[in-house]
């Protein structure tokens, strides 16, 4: 029952005589601000507001800079963490090959290097390769970056995606399906954004041929059709396109994909697909991207 709102001030309903008197107060408990904290999270980690870097130093020892973190339970209960700066120590490099210094917080909030996983509830800060022989963790190698807590609200990054690995191939004529997955569950009502990236060309027979193909792609969400795009490729060149909408879509999982076909062009078929080389083509891509809360 939520009696007890943040921030509501303790009061005192009477005294508990025995052993000793003791006040008997109503107010937020713990566990309710832990609650309401853990709401405003998605994720443990490191706040997005700067802070909590660790650097090399000149002895065997790594700097931690100040900042906050936020440790989130598998219950959804939350913990903010104040970071002071600090130097936490670590082992003598090894005499021969390399080992991993992990820089951890506990969920107790203690800052320390671990050479193994981070601890259970806890979360990793930095993670360092250091070679034999180092005197200073500043000649140690950077092998991860920070991990950040979501705030609720804010974007949860990618979805889902689809990177169609075709490349110097011909496309198809007849409906294909891509693309096929299902989204990272929605904590709440979300627009969602769909990003659909083609590099393609056209199939010249000849070379005083004039080639084009239209090519199309219908979008499904949920098994329902949403939205179709067609390109036209007139070159045998390739070229690359970029279409994108955005959708509201209520909490819960989501089921997408999308149909390729071909509808005008060469029977043979008149297209085909362009990803990588060493000019860096884009391919065929299918991207799902959280957007932010909808109300």
């Amino acid at each position: 029952m939520a009696v007890h709102p943040w921030p509501k001030a303790p009061i005192k309903l009477g005294e508990q005589p025995a052993p000793e008197v003791v006040d008997i107060l109503q107010g937020t408990s713990p566990a309710e601000l832990q609650r309401i904290i853990g709401a405003n999270w998605h994720t443990s980690g490191i706040k997005p507001t700067g802070g909590v870097t660790v650097k090399g130093t000149s002895s065997m020892a790594y700097l931690v800079t100040a900042g906050s973190v936020v440790l989130k339970t598998a219950a959804g209960l939350g913990l903010e963490y104040a970071v002071e700066q600090q130097t936490v120590n670590t082992l003598p490099a090894p005499a021969t090959g390399t080992r991993e210094d992990r820089i951890v917080m506990d969920r107790d909030g203690l800052v320390y290097v671990t050479q193994g996983a981070a601890p259970g509830g806890g979360i990793t800060l930095g993670l360092f390769v250091v070679p034999a022989g180092i005197a200073a963790t500043t000649s140690a190698q950077q092998s991860v970056d920070r991990n950040f807590a979501v705030p609720a609200g804010g974007s949860l990054g990618l979805l889902h995606q689809f990177h169609d690995p075709a490349n110097a191939i011909k496309g198809n004529v007849s409906p294909i399906t891509l693309g096929v997955g299902r989204t990272r569950p929605l904590p709440s009502d979300s627009w969602v954004r769909f990003d659909m990236t083609h590099c393609l060309s056209a199939i010249q027979e000849g070379t005083t041929d004039q080639p084009s193909a239209a090519i199309r792609w219908r979008v499904y969400i949920d098994d329902v059709l949403e939205l179709a795009f067609t390109t036209r490729v007139t070159r045998a060149a390739p070229q690359t396109n970029f279409m994108s909408f955005t959708k509201q879509l209520s909490e819960g999982v989501h089921k997408v994909h999308y149909i390729q076909d071909q509808i005008e062009g060469l029977s043979g078929p008149g297209w085909m697909h362009h990803k990588g080389t060493n000019q860096g083509y884009p391919g065929n891509r299918f991207e799902v991207w959280h957007v932010g809360v909808a109300q």
